[in-house]
């Protein structure tokens, strides 16, 4: 199954919001097509939230970790100056522990939270953003 990106309605905020969904096995032209609509997305130079939720049984390209920091490396900037917060939704509380880490709030340098489901992900969005 493909990686996508689809706006989501939140009517609590102005927001736009974005959900990006991986699940089932991710081709390498799916995984650059992620890249090219994320480079897409900051390029239209508006503010953003982003919802990723990485399913169980998900199998991402064998290089995806290096095509993914070089893009990153990349579009950081913009990144931080786009994206007002990142939420993960995650499958249980174990990859909630994993994933909530000092280290990970830090890497991303934006809010961001870890949450078990789109409803946790949305509220989290609209308390802690809220309008922009």
């Amino acid at each position: 199954m493909p990686i996508f990106l689809n706006a989501i309605q939140n009517p609590n905020s102005s927001l736009p919001v974005f959900l990006l969904d991986f699940s089932g096995e991710i081709s390498q032209d799916a995984f650059d097509d992620w890249l090219i609509a994320m480079s897409d997305l900051l390029a239209s130079e508006q503010s953003f939230a982003l919802i990723y939720h990485s399913r169980t049984g998900l199998t991402l390209p064998d290089n995806y970790r290096q095509i993914e920091a070089v893009w990153y490396k990349t579009h950081k900037e913009s990144f931080f100056k786009y994206c007002k917060g990142l939420v993960r939704i995650v499958d249980d509380e174990t990859q909630r522990q994993a994933l909530d880490s000092p280290a990970f709030h830090k890497a991303w340098r934006v809010p961001y939270a870890v949450v078990l489901s789109l409803t946790e992900a949305k509220a989290w969005i609209n308390t802690k953003i809220g309008v922009v």
